[in-house]
């Protein structure tokens, strides 16, 4: 038997010092029945309709809206301000005159930058189609005036809203003119809700009893222990805001009606802030 040279090039040539080539693995088989395929497809298709139904059909698209609890703002002005976020787009793509879409807090940030409401409540009715506002306003407490400017003030210091002065309604509410200076920061006054309310009580005992003194406004300045009021005839009224009231109009009173009588309109002002005292000039 002859030797034959080992022909390294031969494919079938077997290294002993390897182990054995086993072959590449096979490679995963992707062949799904055609129950699994017919079963993806409607599951694809139904996400499809789905989203279709939910943003595109129009079955959950705002077609009304209601708007409940105003009194000082018209109902048709923040109905205006919905319909116009309505035309807004959401996620780059989305119109929000649907439900799922529209955004709530955007609106309710609106409304209350605009009309620094007390609360703001969103409801929906699917099937009227209705997006229903509910606000609850914050009262009027009185009118500040700061400058040319004027605000209607809540009882805490809240600017409501500005108000022309051809609007006010002439003593239907306190008017506090600032003298001093600037109190108006960010939507709010800077003075004690104590003061706000003596203002109040002292406006209230004025208008409400028959005193004949005509309020043409509060001023005020640093001084937070006092307010002043000027009359619309007769001098500068000087009141104490922490002492008694009634105490200080009856001591007014009686300066005008019974020590000063026809002399009292020419006085420039009446301070009645100590208790056994009343200074004039």
């Amino acid at each position: 038997m002859r030797w034959r040279k080992p022909d390294y090039k031969r494919k079938d040539f077997v290294n002993p010092f390897f182990k054995k080539n086993r072959g590449a693995k096979p490679r995963a088989s992707f062949n799904f029945s055609w129950k699994v395929k017919l079963s993806g497809f409607g599951v694809i298709a139904f996400l499809i309709l789905f989203f279709w139904l939910l943003f595109f059909s129009g079955i959950f698209g705002i077609k009304d809206v209601k708007v409940e609890g105003t009194s000082r703002v018209l109902p048709e002005e923040i109905k205006e301000t919905v319909i116009a976020q309505t035309g807004e787009r959401r996620w780059l793509f989305l119109r929000q005159d649907n439900f799922f879409v529209f955004n709530e807090k955007e609106l309710t940030d609106t409304l209350n930058a605009k009309y620094n409401f007390r609360s703001i409540k969103i409801s929906h009715n699917y099937f009227k189609r209705t997006l229903r506002v509910g606000v609850e306003e914050k009262k009027y407490s009185l009118i500040w005036n700061e400058g040319d400017s004027y605000y209607y003030l809540s009882d805490a210091g809240d600017i409501i809203s500005a108000v022309s002065p051809l609007d006010i309604a002439n003593g239907q509410l306190p008017l506090v003119s600032n003298t001093a200076e600037a109190r108006v920061e960010n939507g709010f006054v800077r003075i004690k809700k104590e003061t706000l309310q003596a203002i109040n009580n002292l406006f209230d005992k004025i208008k409400n009893n028959n005193y004949n003194i005509s309020i043409e406004r509060f001023l005020i300045d640093n001084d937070d222990s006092s307010i002043k009021i000027k009359p619309a005839t007769g001098p500068q009224l000087i009141f104490n805001l922490s002492g008694d009231f009634d105490e200080q109009i009856s001591k007014l009173v009686t300066l005008r009606d019974q020590v000063l009588k026809n002399n009292f309109n020419n006085l420039g002002y009446v301070d009645l802030r100590f208790a056994d005292k009343v200074y004039y000039r």
